[in-house]
């Protein structure tokens, strides 16, 4: 995406600078009122006066240029084209493999535990498992709910784009699940 986005700027850049070009060449250019040779020297044009109908006449004045001996190179037109766009390979930052903890948390009902058990691919957990660990009944149905729906948010996703904050309900719970999430990035490192 941000490949296309730069092609796009810089199309519009050359885009605008050719159109600017042509704008200022048609605003300000030089206006020729007084006739050059080929060289660009001023030459004086003769001028003859019919005085029955006092009007004007131009003689044309037709002179040679030197011949050239060396003509100039011809150059092609500059076209303006965006650079090609920069291909990096990343580092995995962890390494691949099956990771666990435990992540803690107080609730209303005292300090409480959730298990974490996830496996990690060129920094992507392709397959993740929580357990519940909670100490009473309320704990217990909110990890319950937890564990209900928090895969959709984890799988296929980088570990380091994981942060879970409420979900199914459960406000609590994820502070826990992070807990493990860091523990195992400490493990894992690369």
């Amino acid at each position: 995406m941000q490949n296309q986005s730069q092609k796009n700027l810089g199309l519009f850049i050359g885009v605008g600078v050719v159109f600017l070009v042509l704008l200022s060449t048609f605003m300000f250019g030089k206006k020729n009122d007084v006739p050059t040779n080929s060289n660009g020297d001023k030459v004086s044009t003769p001028v003859s006066r019919n005085n029955s109908t006092d009007t004007i006449s131009f003689k044309p004045i037709t002179t040679t240029p030197p011949p050239i001996s060396n003509p100039a190179p011809v150059t092609k037109p500059v076209v303006l084209t965006p650079p090609p766009p920069v291909v990096t390979t990343k580092q995995s930052v962890y390494k691949d493999g099956s990771y666990s903890a435990t992540g803690s948390y107080n609730s209303p009902g005292g300090y409480d535990e959730l298990g974490v058990s996830l496996v990690l691919k060129n920094d992507t957990i392709t397959d993740i498992n929580v357990t519940n660990m909670a100490g009473d009944g309320t704990s217990s149905r909110y990890q319950d709910r937890f564990i209900s729906g928090y895969k959709q948010y984890v799988v296929g996703q980088k570990i380091d784009d994981i942060y879970l904050s409420r979900v199914s309900g459960a406000s609590l719970t994820p502070i826990g699940f992070n807990d493990a999430l860091d523990q195992i990035k400490s493990k894992a490192k690369a």
